[in-house]
């Protein structure tokens, strides 16, 4: 792996800067690549590297850079080609083996699509227990994983 040091990174935000403020995402992965090797390869916190980007065309506060720094590991263990592509020539002057953080706690996300008739009987449930539709699917979720984990077998019944 080449060497670079921390003021060629700095000064390649320069010339990473749009005009104006832009979420084009050619911009924001090349920003976010930048953002993971300032935390993990120069140990910047992310007050810092918010503070240097503050006074850019990229303005971020610490929870965006927390979220950024985070997405460029998500994005190369997944191999996203579009991420790939879009940092190409920022990975040949600055190759860095960003880490693929583990998303844990209220972090994890999934994304399920469910039919509409699904979706009505959940509303119906959240309703009922005037709970969120979220909280519904944690606590239907979590009841059927503990039948599933206590050897129980369950004879489904159609209606």
């Amino acid at each position: 792996m080449k060497n670079f040091t921390e003021k060629e990174i700095l000064l390649e935000i320069k010339s990473l800067l749009p005009l104006v403020t832009n979420r084009e995402r050619v911009y924001i992965d090349k920003r976010n690549y930048i953002i993971a090797i300032l935390f993990y390869k120069f140990k910047y916190t992310e007050k810092e590297i918010s503070d240097l980007l503050k006074l850019t065309t990229f303005r971020l506060s610490r929870p965006s850079v927390s979220i950024a720094k985070r997405q460029a590991g998500m994005y190369i263990k997944e191999n996203d080609a579009r991420f790939l592509r879009n940092i190409a020539d920022l990975y040949k002057k600055f190759p860095y083996d960003v880490p693929e953080t583990a998303v844990n706690g209220i972090d994890a996300h999934l994304n399920t699509p469910i039919s509409l008739k699904c979706n009505k009987r959940l509303e119906k449930y959240s309703r009922k227990y005037s709970i969120t539709k979220n909280q519904a699917v944690r606590k239907l979720l979590e009841s059927g994983l503990k039948i599933d984990e206590s050897g129980y077998t369950v004879k489904l019944v159609r209606e």
